[in-house]
């Protein structure tokens, strides 16, 4: 047990899980504090003490832990001291916790490479995360087998050390290997997929590190997290003019003449509008990239007594409930609010920016010889004629994929004879195939338009046919390459609201009306974005407006309703479609 992140439930499985045969626990110096925080008691503590108080050493020495401590001056980590430990004591097999992650990327790599120790061939080890866990298999000279229990939509990493690895043959994984080599560099064996309960593996020479994502265990933590993905503008790369900058830390004053915005990865200003708007003002605009939209929201929620920005913008539809319960906004009275069509805070707290809508997107040389026809509806999904075909998202790792949950929760209901599980189990039989995020999803794995896979119906959005036509080298084509089915389409509203805390509410303010400005609204947000305008004197580029139109009868949840039972949907939907 070392002292980074730690999945508790799972340590205290790991220790308690067999009433008959209680494992040792050794703790690596303030692991100790970890073990306790999660109601474990250290058997043993090793360690040169520096993370531990003398009060802490009294307390567990008086509980019955025996600790050890030794000059810091010594060639061994303290995680090394445990393992030998380990090991000497005859340890079989050996379960690492909170050996990654922390603010020390130093110590993780050593841990990582603890599981080369010439002590622990033969040893079953394991470096437990949140997500997972990660195994060395050493062949050495002699072939070595090894076995990984799991689910389909999990995912398998093989990452070879030292000189590369040979012979490698996989089974129950997505993209097999057959006696093959993995050198050392190149990220070939990343993120392969389970399609079976169980994916087995054989090396015939070398060393390959092993990482088991278990995304059904990661799905509930990122729901429980609100960890959901970029909204609508996922499909537009960030802007290269825009990067990430440091911000002025909370405890100093912040610059008058500087406003932060806070945001997700996927947003986009041109350079002319920037300048504009820094003009306008005399401040510079710095941009801090927050990841994706729940990230972001997560982070300004935890920031909330010293913000980190002065303007937040992003948060949209499916996410709106929980940073308004946060009371993370100063209200603000926009100058265009009477031309927004959208529904607006009647409190003010947050000012709606763009909309997108959440659509099945299709590669229509799929479906050129009528055999099947080309679905029109969400129920034409589970029909057995287009099994194999659809590709969605996870909803609790991606802001789309959770637009398209709600949808069905909508369309399908959540009482009655038949729900929305029904519809899911339905989809699930009919070989859905859930990745994690909208890139993975539209690139890897649809065939229409950008994509590179063989699924010819994807959960995107109605703006997507719009960007491959936009993004298409000269001459452009006069019929886009994909096509979207209108129904079951899901509208999602981006917000933009002033962080309370901030000392520049004016600017910030200004820097909201700057984005329901006509120029802004009518360019900058479809052609940058490819979302849509929220005020109703905009006007359509002619790529969006022929290519790319919003949906005509979109389904639409109020925010308050997904509040209320957004991760029990979500949490229901992994135990159908993942477990």
């Amino acid at each position: 047990m070392a002292a980074g992140e730690v999945d508790n439930a799972a340590l205290r499985a790991a220790v308690d899980g067999d009433p008959t045969a209680r494992p040792i626990v050794i703790c690596a110096d303030g692991g100790a504090l970890e073990a306790e925080s999660a109601g474990v008691t250290p058997d043993l503590v090793l360690g040169d003490g520096d993370s531990l108080s003398e009060a802490d050493v009294a307390r567990l020495r008086a509980a019955g832990v025996t600790v050890t401590l030794v000059s810091p001056e010594k060639d061994e980590s303290d995680m090394e001291l445990c393992v030998r430990g380990a090991v000497e004591r005859g340890a079989d097999p050996i379960r690492i916790f909170g050996a990654l992650g922390g603010l020390r990327p130093d110590h993780t790599l050593a841990n990582l490479a603890l599981l080369a120790l010439p002590q622990l061939r033969g040893v079953d080890v394991t470096l437990e995360h949140a997500g997972g866990s990660i195994r060395l298999v050493d062949a050495g000279r002699s072939p070595a087998t090894a076995a990984f229990d799991g689910a389909p939509g999990d995912l398998l990493s093989l990452q070879p050390l030292g000189e590369g690895a040979e012979g490698i043959t996989t089974q129950g994984l997505r993209y097999p290997l057959d006696d093959e080599p993995l050198a050392y560099g190149p990220s070939r064996g990343l993120s392969n997929e389970f399609v079976e309960p169980r994916a087995s593996l054989d090396v015939g020479r070398g060393r390959l590190l092993v990482t088991h994502t278990r995304l059904a265990a990661l799905g509930a933590v990122l729901a429980l997290l609100a960890l959901v993905a970029c909204g609508p503008g996922a499909s537009v790369p960030p802007s290269p003019t825009t990067l990430p900058s440091a911000v002025t830390s909370p405890s100093n004053p912040p610059d008058p003449t500087e406003l932060v915005l806070m945001t997700h990865d996927s947003f986009a200003l041109s350079d002319a509008s920037i300048a504009a708007f820094e003009s306008d003002q005399g401040v510079t605009l710095r941009i801090l990239r927050s990841g994706d939209a729940g990230s972001m929201v997560n982070q300004a929620i935890l920031s909330r007594e010293h913000p980190l920005g002065d303007v937040l913008y992003g948060v949209d539809t499916t996410f709106l409930s929980r940073a308004l319960d946060a009371e993370l906004f100063t209200p603000y009275a926009a100058t265009a609010l009477d031309q927004i069509t959208v529904p607006v805070d009647p409190r003010r707290r947050v000012t709606p920016v763009d909309y997108g809508d959440v659509c099945l997107n299709l590669d229509p040389e799929a479906f050129r010889d009528g055999s099947p026809r080309a679905p029109d509806s969400l129920d034409d999904l589970t029909d057995p004629a287009y099994r194999g075909m659809l590709v969605v998202e996870n909803p609790a790792t991606s802001s789309p994929g959770l637009s398209f949950l709600l949808a069905t929760v909508q369309r399908f209901g959540d009482e009655g004879a038949t729900t929305w599980r029904d519809y899911w189990a339905a989809l699930r039989d009919n070989d859905v195939l859930v990745t994690d995020g909208w890139e993975d999803a539209y690139y890897g794995r649809f065939s229409g338009g950008s994509g590179e896979g063989d699924r010819p119906i994807v959960v995107s959005y109605a703006s997507s046919p719009a960007a491959e036509v936009a993004f298409a080298p000269d001459p452009k084509p006069e019929k886009a390459p994909t096509t979207v089915v209108e129904d079951g389409c899901f509208r999602q509203v981006e917000y933009a609201g002033i962080l309370a805390g901030t000392e520049v509410p004016g600017i910030a303010g200004a820097f909201i009306d700057h984005l329901l400005s006509l120029p802004v609204q009518s360019e900058e947000v479809p052609l940058q974005m490819f979302v849509y305008p929220v005020r109703g004197d905009a006007t359509l580029p002619d790529v969006i407006s022929r290519f790319g139109p919003p949906a005509a009868a979109p389904i639409e949840l109020p925010y308050q309703v997904i509040g209320a039972d957004r991760e029990r949907w979500i949490s229901e939907w992994t135990e159908i479609v993942l477990q």
